[in-house]
């Protein structure tokens, strides 16, 4: 795009972003996807769509998309049953203390933390509240609240 799209509109400037989007779209399926690529062995996408597109597989629309474009990591629950993480420490119920667990995340936002032992989802984490988290004892854990 940089290197052949991009140029066009030095030689013929856009005014909108509606006019943008048009032209960007039009080039796209003109050129761009009717082209041969080296990268696919000398076929065009549409070539390649075309011919490999019936065995495509459709997403179920309840799909966990934000764990498929998230991250996981594996991490050990330390003994305060936190663990580290994007440069922050996070909870885990007390009975994770010590274990492996798989950590399931957005790396940009931070705003679903989920955990998995052995491949099976078994709640959220949260941001650490060290007080609290000083506080944790038998009989003074907090896995019943948010877990």
């Amino acid at each position: 795009m940089q290197t052949q799209f991009q140029p066009t509109l030095l030689f013929e400037p856009v005014h909108s972003i509606e006019e943008l989007n048009t032209r960007f779209w039009k080039w796209l399926e003109s050129d761009y996807h009717q082209r041969e690529h080296s990268a696919l062995q000398g076929e065009s996408p549409a070539g390649r769509f075309g011919r490999l597109g019936a065995s495509l597989r459709l997403l179920d629309k309840h799909a966990p998309l934000e764990r498929w474009f998230g991250m996981e990591l594996t991490r050990r629950v330390r003994k305060d049953a936190t663990f580290s993480l994007g440069g922050r420490f996070w909870e885990v119920p007390t009975h994770l203390r010590g274990q492996i667990i798989t950590v399931y995340f957005d790396p940009i936002a931070y705003t679903r933390v989920e955990i998995a032992i052995r491949g099976n989802i078994v709640g959220q984490a949260r941001p650490c509240n060290k007080h609290r988290n000083a506080q944790l004892g038998p009989g003074n854990d907090y896995e019943h609240d948010a877990f």
